[in-house]
């Protein structure tokens, strides 16, 4: 009787030992999911200041997207009124 008390209370101090480790791993796996997040929003904070300088930036050189968007439709009815003319000297 005695011994298998014992071999309870050992097979009882093995449930409650990996039970322990699972919480400590589980508790490990929380704090590294939690510097893995602040490490996100830090990078996120960085990305948004890096774009706002860049913009600031392009606006004092005049590089705005309406420009640029002026730009490449300028340039393609270029390209279109060449097409046309082209096609009209190869139709003569």
């Amino acid at each position: 009787m005695v011994w298998s008390h014992v071999t309870h209370a050992a097979a009882g101090w093995k449930l409650c030992s990996v039970l322990h480790r699972s919480e400590l791993l589980e508790a490990a796996r929380s704090n590294v999911r939690i510097k893995v997040c602040y490490i996100m929003i830090a990078l996120t904070i960085l990305g948004c200041v890096a774009m706002v300088i860049t913009g600031k930036e392009a606006a004092k050189k005049d590089q705005t997207l309406v420009r640029m968007n002026i730009e490449k439709k300028a340039r393609w009815r270029a390209e279109v009124e060449k097409e046309q003319e082209a096609a009209v000297g190869k139709a003569q």
